[in-house]
């Protein structure tokens, strides 16, 4: 079975993602940036559709053969990507060991999987574009908030497929046309009806200050690591910090908060 009859095939039965490399030799990236199904000249291909929707709909899907996350496995991770895309509710904890790739799902997927929905099939905001997307990011350190960033910004510059599948969502020249692309923030592309402040994505450590900063999402990556454990000081400070970012949600009720470690 050829990867098209594979994505296009409807059974309950899971089916693992394409690889990365696969989905490349399948779909051409033309010198215009427009992809192509590989031996067609059709930009409008059924593979494209297929795995353009597929990535859309699947966080799992979308992590392993649009952003090249291999170490992702079926099982566990498929399972994780289940449950966080499962809206309500609204706040959620995923606690897993150490080396099991939480930050990688929840830190550099997650974000990216936001910020590509479409306004008519948004998983996450149903009727919103995901552009409409204001996230917070927090880790330990603003150090290691950053590194995610710089991470996801790499990927909305060069990454051919993520930007050849999803164009009106990236840049042509971020780092001069966007309002702010730095390694603590940056904005994407908005609706110029949309009008807010607030980046699309914004990372921080345990203890800085955000002022009259209002999100959508908010993402809590390890805010204390396996070395600080022991001292009582610096777990009350990440608790603190846990509640006071709660004012910085845009809807109490419905603004999403994944919290992982």
């Amino acid at each position: 079975m050829d990867i098209l009859d594979t994505l296009a095939k409807e059974s309950p039965e899971y089916t693992p993602p394409p690889p990365k490399r696969l989905l490349n030799r399948e779909i051409v990236i033309q010198k215009n940036g427009e992809p192509r199904q590989a031996g067609t000249t059709d930009p409008n291909g059924r593979l494209l559709k297929l795995v353009k929707k597929k990535a859309e709909q699947d966080l799992h899907f979308f992590c392993k053969a649009i952003l090249g996350l291999t170490r992702l496995t079926n099982h566990l991770h498929r399972e994780v990507c289940e449950f966080i895309q499962k809206i309500p509710p609204y706040r959620k904890l995923i606690m897993l060991p150490r080396d099991c790739f939480k930050s990688t799902i929840v830190s550099k997927g997650l974000p990216v999987h936001k910020f590509i929905q479409p306004k008519e099939n948004n998983v996450y905001w149903p009727g919103h574009d995901g552009l409409e997307t204001k996230l917070l990011l927090s880790c330990e350190t603003e150090h290691h908030a950053s590194k995610h960033i710089q991470w996801i910004q790499q990927h909305f510059e060069r990454n051919a497929l993520l930007r050849a599948l999803w164009p009106d969502k990236c840049w042509d020249a971020p780092r001069r046309q966007a309002r702010k692309w730095n390694s603590s923030m940056f904005f994407l592309p908005r609706d110029l009806s949309f009008e807010q402040s607030d980046p699309t994505m914004q990372g921080i450590g345990v203890g800085g200050a955000i002022t009259g900063g209002h999100f959508t999402d908010l993402h809590n990556d390890d805010l204390i690591s396996l070395e600080a454990r022991g001292s009582e000081s610096v777990m009350e400070t990440a608790k603190e910090w846990q509640r006071v970012s709660r004012p910085l949600m845009e809807d109490l009720d419905i603004s999403q908060e994944v919290t992982v470690g």
